[in-house]
């Protein structure tokens, strides 16, 4: 097993940044579509349909989320947790991505940049937060 660690700087406040990572109106429109998110611990969530599913383990609203996320294919989840600090009017958002199976640590990583944390900074940092950025 491998572990993905990443930070994202992102030119948003702390509460917007809180909100893509947890509200399934707002991860619709950065471009997880579907998606549902239960934000409780033990709250199950699914993007993309499901091929990203998973369940809430620990959370301090604006400061972090604890989830088990297992994407289609995998046979355990992986663990994730997103650290969050309020810098001026900045957030950066720091990244631990455990228990990734072997072999697919390329892959997710390349994932977080270009489907996830990539597109939730995209979309918070682009003048019309009307439309939904997906890349997928």
């Amino acid at each position: 097993m491998e572990t993905i660690k990443k930070s994202y700087l992102i030119n948003s406040d702390i509460d917007s940044v809180w909100d893509c990572l947890t509200n399934p109106e707002q991860m619709n429109k950065w471009g997880a579509q579907p998606s549902n998110f239960d934000l409780k611990v033990g709250g199950d969530f699914n993007m993309w349909g499901d091929y990203l599913t998973g369940r809430v383990t620990d959370f301090a609203n604006n400061e972090f989320l604890e989830e088990d996320w297992t994407v289609d294919g995998m046979s355990e989840p992986s663990k994730v947790r997103f650290e969050l600090a309020k810098e001026g009017d900045t957030t950066t958002v720091k990244l631990v991505h455990s228990n990734v199976p072997d072999g697919q640590r390329q892959e997710l990583d390349y994932g977080w940049d270009e489907y996830y944390l990539g597109q939730i900074r995209d979309y918070l940092e682009s003048k019309d937060q009307s439309h939904t950025l997906f890349k997928r």
